[in-house]
Protein backbone atom coordinates (compact mmCIF):
# COMPACT_ATOMS: atom_id res chain seq x y z
CA UNK A 1 0.00 0.00 0.00
CA UNK A 2 1.49 3.31 -1.86
CA UNK A 3 0.60 6.63 -1.32
CA UNK A 4 2.22 10.15 -1.86
CA UNK A 5 0.98 13.28 0.17
CA UNK A 6 1.57 16.84 -0.89
CA UNK A 7 0.75 19.20 2.01
CA UNK A 8 0.68 23.00 1.33
CA UNK A 9 4.08 23.65 2.99
CA UNK A 10 5.46 20.48 1.04
CA UNK A 11 4.54 22.00 -2.50
CA UNK A 12 5.82 25.65 -1.78
CA UNK A 13 8.88 23.48 -0.75
CA UNK A 14 9.12 21.43 -4.05
CA UNK A 15 8.68 18.23 -1.92
CA UNK A 16 6.80 15.67 -1.38
CA UNK A 17 6.25 12.62 0.56
CA UNK A 18 6.27 8.65 0.04
CA UNK A 19 4.86 6.65 2.61
CA UNK A 20 4.04 2.86 2.25
CA UNK A 21 2.39 0.89 4.92
CA UNK A 22 4.07 -2.69 5.80
CA UNK A 23 0.47 -3.85 7.55
CA UNK A 24 -2.92 -2.59 6.67
CA UNK A 25 -4.28 -0.47 9.13
CA UNK A 26 -1.28 -0.12 11.41
CA UNK A 27 -0.02 3.51 11.32
CA UNK A 28 2.97 2.56 12.95
CA UNK A 29 4.79 0.34 10.34
CA UNK A 30 4.67 3.05 7.69
CA UNK A 31 7.82 3.94 6.09
CA UNK A 32 8.28 7.65 4.60
CA UNK A 33 10.52 9.30 2.10
CA UNK A 34 10.66 12.93 1.21
CA UNK A 35 11.30 13.53 -2.35
CA UNK A 36 11.82 15.88 -4.84
CA UNK A 37 8.42 17.02 -7.05
CA UNK A 38 8.54 16.29 -10.50
CA UNK A 39 9.68 17.09 -13.07
CA UNK A 40 13.29 17.36 -10.94
CA UNK A 41 12.15 14.96 -8.82
CA UNK A 42 10.53 12.17 -11.20
CA UNK A 43 13.21 9.68 -11.66
CA UNK A 44 13.72 9.68 -7.71
CA UNK A 45 10.00 8.59 -7.03
CA UNK A 46 10.49 5.98 -9.88
CA UNK A 47 13.47 4.30 -8.28
CA UNK A 48 11.85 4.86 -4.86
CA UNK A 49 9.19 2.80 -6.03
CA UNK A 50 10.90 0.32 -7.84
CA UNK A 51 13.09 -0.05 -4.29
CA UNK A 52 9.82 -0.80 -2.53
CA UNK A 53 8.47 -3.42 -4.69
CA UNK A 54 6.79 -1.78 -7.73
CA UNK A 55 7.65 -3.56 -11.18
CA UNK A 56 9.24 -0.57 -13.27
CA UNK A 57 11.57 -0.36 -15.85
CA UNK A 58 13.99 1.96 -14.21
CA UNK A 59 17.42 1.53 -13.58
CA UNK A 60 20.00 2.98 -11.08
CA UNK A 61 22.50 5.29 -12.75
CA UNK A 62 26.26 5.20 -11.48
CA UNK A 63 26.42 7.67 -8.38
CA UNK A 64 22.50 7.52 -7.82
CA UNK A 65 21.60 6.56 -3.97
CA UNK A 66 19.55 7.76 -1.86
CA UNK A 67 21.23 10.43 -0.07
CA UNK A 68 19.49 12.62 -2.30
CA UNK A 69 16.17 12.35 -1.52
CA UNK A 70 15.86 14.51 1.84
CA UNK A 71 17.87 17.74 -0.45
CA UNK A 72 15.32 20.90 -0.03
CA UNK A 73 14.13 21.83 -3.48
CA UNK A 74 13.98 25.61 -5.06
CA UNK A 75 10.86 26.78 -3.64
CA UNK A 76 7.98 26.61 -5.95
CA UNK A 77 7.26 30.53 -6.96
CA UNK A 78 3.45 31.23 -7.91
CA UNK A 79 2.03 33.92 -10.23
CA UNK A 80 -0.86 35.95 -9.78
CA UNK A 81 -3.46 35.81 -11.94
CA UNK A 82 -6.23 38.61 -13.18
CA UNK A 83 -8.82 35.92 -10.66
CA UNK A 84 -6.49 36.51 -7.55
CA UNK A 85 -7.76 39.82 -8.03
CA UNK A 86 -5.21 41.75 -9.39
CA UNK A 87 -6.83 42.96 -12.81
CA UNK A 88 -3.05 43.59 -14.34
CA UNK A 89 -2.23 39.96 -13.94
CA UNK A 90 -2.36 37.90 -17.22
CA UNK A 91 -5.83 36.01 -17.26
CA UNK A 92 -4.55 32.03 -17.11
CA UNK A 93 -6.87 30.96 -19.74
CA UNK A 94 -5.10 32.88 -21.95
CA UNK A 95 -1.89 30.45 -21.75
CA UNK A 96 -4.10 27.36 -21.98
CA UNK A 97 -4.01 25.28 -24.93
CA UNK A 98 -4.83 21.65 -25.95
CA UNK A 99 -7.45 19.84 -23.54
CA UNK A 100 -7.53 22.81 -20.94
CA UNK A 101 -8.47 25.17 -23.52
CA UNK A 102 -12.15 26.20 -22.30
CA UNK A 103 -14.85 24.48 -24.99
CA UNK A 104 -16.27 27.89 -24.69
CA UNK A 105 -14.92 31.20 -25.54
CA UNK A 106 -15.56 34.47 -23.46
CA UNK A 107 -17.41 35.67 -26.21
CA UNK A 108 -19.53 32.81 -26.00
CA UNK A 109 -20.03 32.45 -22.89
CA UNK A 110 -21.12 36.59 -22.59
CA UNK A 111 -23.53 36.16 -25.76
CA UNK A 112 -24.99 32.94 -24.00
CA UNK A 113 -25.56 35.17 -20.30
CA UNK A 114 -27.34 37.82 -22.84
CA UNK A 115 -29.52 35.74 -24.71
CA UNK A 116 -30.73 34.29 -21.39
CA UNK A 117 -30.96 37.91 -19.16
CA UNK A 118 -33.27 38.76 -22.58
CA UNK A 119 -35.49 35.61 -22.10
CA UNK A 120 -35.78 36.44 -18.37
CA UNK A 121 -37.10 40.12 -19.35
CA UNK A 122 -39.68 39.01 -21.66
Amino acid sequence: MTRIEIGPEDLTAGMLRLCRAKEAGDYKSVEKKRLRLPPAGARGILLALKDWGHKLEVERRDGEGDDDSDHEAPPVTFKATARDGNPSAPDPEEDLGGNYKPRVSAEDAAAKKQKKKKRRTE
